[in-house]
């Protein structure tokens, strides 16, 4: 069984590399027939989907007049490919409904919807149960997050108690997470959050900005756009925290050089106490699990991923990096 997915492997693209090898790690790191079947669920549901998200990146570079739209069809059929057909037919039912009513009404729905929502919300319980199953309209149908909820909310309880005054996300996308630090960890006065401007795979809209300023009017939101390895990005986040990071998220290059420029470049910054989390850091598909491993040879570190101390295929897990000056 383990040589037919490797055949597979290197037979088909970069998206059904990163299918197969979530399955190779299954059937390589255990002997129990059951996760043996759990892989082979898992490589059929992500093979289905990934098919639609290859035939959508097809139409995407060929036929130019689709636009945005088949690139949003792409891009849920990415993210929620692990939830299974489902779960990506209902988030794309509402993209499409949204699509219809038009962007302005869409927006006025959404934040309604989101604010009420809001305030049901009596604990991180609460707030994190609201980042996953938020169900808006259009380009709002969903905030949900990449990470497994229980690693998020495990997170975010962390960083509520280090207090900090100064939070930085490289790697926005829907703003899930972004909600999260916003709604959790009162002490922040200042959320910066930098992602690329949207473009090809990019799942970080404008349309958020309005949304998250309209719903965090406490907060001193800064929306930097721009590739967060440059110089001029770099010097604007460090602008905006005037008195040092107390929280560093890196979620956005995935890849050894990316990860690791990121790190480079926005660790100094960190204040004395602060703590830098790195998301998928056991995921063989990425870089971030080699860079992890060196990063644990020179800072104290903690892994957060459920169950505790024990690897799973589908929680690649987050490190939580502890900067002690």
């Amino acid at each position: 069984m383990i040589d037919f997915f490797s055949s597979k492997s290197r037979s088909c693209g970069t998206r059904g590399r990163t299918v197969h090898t979530n399955v190779l790690t299954i059937l390589q790191r255990t002997t129990s027939m059951a996760l043996h079947r759990r892989a082979l669920r898992l490589y059929k549901t992500e093979g289905f989907l990934w098919l639609v998200i290859e035939a959508a990146g097809f139409l995407t570079r060929h036929v130019p007049i689709l636009g945005s739209h088949v690139r949003y069809t792409r891009q849920y059929c990415e993210d929620y490919r692990s939830e299974g057909a489902r779960a990506f037919v209902g988030i794309y039912i509402r993209y499409l409904v949204g699509r219809c009513l038009g962007h302005t009404l869409s927006h006025r729905v959404s934040e309604q919807k989101l604010r009420k929502r809001r305030r049901t919300e009596t604990s991180t319980s609460d707030v994190i149960d609201t980042v996953y199953e938020f169900s808006g309209l259009g380009r709002y149908c969903s905030i949900r997050p990449m990470q497994v909820r229980q690693d998020l909310e495990t997170v975010v309880q962390r960083v509520d108690t280090a207090e900090p005054e100064t939070i930085v996300e490289i790697g926005t996308a829907r703003g899930g997470t972004l909600y999260a630090w916003c709604r959790c960890v009162e002490t922040a006065s200042t959320v910066v959050s930098v992602d690329l401007p949207e473009g090809d795979n990019r799942r970080y809209t404008y349309d958020i900005i309005p949304l998250f300023s309209s719903l965090f009017e406490d907060k001193r939101l800064v929306f930097v756009r721009g590739d967060s390895q440059t110089d001029a990005t770099v010097r604007e986040v460090a602008d905006s925290a005037t008195n040092g990071i107390g929280f560093l998220f890196i979620d956005a290059d995935h890849s050894y050089e990316g990860v690791k420029r990121d790190f480079e470049a926005y660790e100094p910054l960190v204040g004395d106490d602060g703590i830098i989390a790195l998301h998928d850091i056991h995921n063989p598909a990425f870089g971030v699990q080699t860079f992890w491993e060196e990063l644990k040879c020179e800072y104290a570190t903690e892994e957060i991923h459920h169950p505790p101390g024990r690897y799973r295929f589908d929680d690649p897990g987050i490190g939580l990096v502890h900067v002690d000056r």
